[in-house]
């Protein structure tokens, strides 16, 4: 078995919108290509392949299929890598969710 790197994804909106992205909007992640649908509050877990690797954060309206706030990071995991990431976005529902390491 291969050694592996795990990404922790957290989404923490905005506490003057978050109310309202709660009630109406589904947090999701792309990594590399592949979707992932997300939870307020929750945190997503991955097991990832040493290497390059690229996520999108982003929310849809419920009922809607547009990708909306979509912000992306590239980073590169080396095996064994526990990566922490949060996407915050900011106080307007226009601004893109921004995924940051940390």
């Amino acid at each position: 078995m291969s050694p592996t790197a795990h990404l922790t994804l957290r989404f923490a909106p905005h506490r003057v919108n978050g109310w309202f992205l709660r009630l109406f909007a589904l947090p999701y992640a792309r990594v590399d290509g592949r979707e992932h649908p997300c939870r307020w509050g929750e945190a997503l877990t991955l097991d990832l392949a040493p290497g390059s690797h690229r996520l999108e954060s982003f929310l849809r309206y419920r009922g809607t299929k547009a990708e909306l706030g979509t912000g992306s990071i590239e980073f590169t995991a080396a095996p064994d890598d526990d990566l922490q990431v949060t996407s915050r976005n900011g106080w307007a529902n226009h601004t893109p969710f921004v995924p940051r390491l940390g």
